[in-house]
């Protein structure tokens, strides 16, 4: 059989190669077709979907996230997963008002897996139910100002320095200088100022006596277990625990639950940039997997014609 003139290995290549990307892409559009149905027949119940972590340094994305969740009709209520230390008292006391705000609109369950403690138990005190599992690193309730001095280590090296300043107490955390007495006193009212509203939020969140807080705000961590017969949390269980906890608040079971986790593209976008309702921000995307294999292709190709010359198919 004689074939057309003008074929030549390149283009070959590149028939194949447009060959296996639709091969790599539609599964995806398959499952992305499959879902879309499932999503119309079947009537799900929309829960946000929202992964605390790490240390918390800014309240922006959770707030936003939370807003977003309360303002959709579609989310009926928040499961907000704890895996963090804690961090800045005033991005920690943000989220818990923006928590707050949304728990009295719809309920809020938050599962503490490993560790939530500090500023990350503090944003998530005021769920309406909080789980952790039983061996997991809960409380952690204080205030602390850290205050790292160099001045004996720079006059050791012979190094000078000159602070002018107005205001008395504008220099209290300057490193470069021995802190007196009173700047002391200064920084511990500010600590325990902020330890007091820690401790007045708890308290007020989760039913427990101000007059007892040395019980459990003396800035101990708990284990989970240790940490419900001190009433910080409601039960020790897992994840999936959390989830049927919600499911019970709605009325249903969790076979109706979807968990979402932001506004999500539609269309061909959707499967471009990925779309997980679980969170796993860092799984790759459909779109870096296509540009992988598309650079892997073209470097082949590259290397072909490099030690040959185009062959002639007549």
């Amino acid at each position: 059989m004689k074939l057309r003139q003008g074929w030549t290995f390149l283009g070959i290549l590149k028939n194949l190669f447009f060959l296996l990307l639709f091969l790599q892409v539609l599964p995806f559009f398959i499952v992305g077709i499959k879902n879309n149905i499932d999503e119309v027949v079947k009537d799900k119940i929309e829960v946000g979907y929202l992964n605390l972590r790490n240390t918390i340094n800014d309240s922006v994305f959770y707030s936003k996230r939370i807003q977003e969740f309360e303002m959709n009709p579609s989310i009926q209520g928040l499961i907000i997963k704890v895996e963090s230390p804690g961090g800045l008292p005033g991005s920690s006391q943000a989220i818990f008002r923006e928590l707050s705000k949304f728990k009295h609109k719809k309920p809020v369950i938050a599962f503490i897996e490993n560790y939530g403690t500090s500023g990350a138990y503090y944003a998530i005190c005021g769920a309406n139910k909080i789980i952790a599992n039983p061996s997991a690193i809960v409380g952690s309730i204080g205030a602390v100002l850290r205050a790292p001095n160099v001045k004996d280590l720079l006059e050791s090296w012979k190094i000078k320095h000159t602070v002018v300043q107005s205001g008395e107490y504008k220099t209290a955390l300057d490193p470069l200088k021995a802190i007196n007495p009173d700047e002391v006193e200064y920084l511990h009212k500010m600590t325990d100022d902020t330890y007091n509203q820690f401790v007045a939020d708890v308290a007020h969140e989760r039913g427990l006596n101000k007059l007892q807080h040395k019980e459990w705000a003396n800035g101990k961590i708990f284990t989970g277990n240790q940490a419900k017969k001190l009433n910080l949390i409601d039960d020790v269980g897992s994840y999936r625990d959390a989830i049927e906890a919600m499911a019970t608040m709605l009325k249903t079971d969790t076979s109706q639950l979807k968990l979402i986790t932001t506004s999500r593209a539609q269309g061909l976008m959707r499967y471009l940039a990925g779309d997980d309702d679980y969170g796993a921000e860092m799984q790759a995307s459909l779109a870096s997997r296509i540009a992988e294999f598309g650079v892997h292709v073209y470097q082949q190709v590259v290397l072909k014609m490099g030690s040959e010359q185009p062959l002639v198919i007549s």
